[in-house]
């Protein structure tokens, strides 16, 4: 006797919910689930956003074939635009212009 098992191919699998982790410790947790990673960056001024999951596609919770890729949006922190503004005062000349007088004495 023979026993023939015909596959599916590859499974599905919860895609874990790693917004708000550092990017290493998700990036772990994405492909000890089975997961590829891809990784985006997106500039963020807070500091405490800077190497924070922001945002995961395919969204936590939904079912995605094992091997397939998931892509993490990475805060990465930009530095601040200083502008700088430099005023250079006016100068006003003023010319006065005087007539000379002549006096003649008869």
């Amino acid at each position: 006797m023979v026993t023939v098992t015909v596959s599916k191919g590859p499974g599905t699998s919860q895609v874990p919910d790693v917004t708000g982790r550092q990017q290493n410790e998700a990036t772990q947790l994405l492909q000890s689930s089975g997961f590829a990673v891809t990784i985006e960056y997106t500039p963020v001024s807070d500091p405490g956003q800077d190497g924070i999951v922001l945002a995961e596609q395919p969204q936590a919770g939904a079912k995605a074939k094992a091997g397939s890729a998931v892509t993490i949006t990475v805060g990465q922190l930009t530095a601040p635009t200083t502008t700088t503004t430099t005023t250079i005062p006016t100068t006003t000349a003023t010319t006065t212009t005087t007539t000379p007088t002549i006096t003649t004495t008869p």
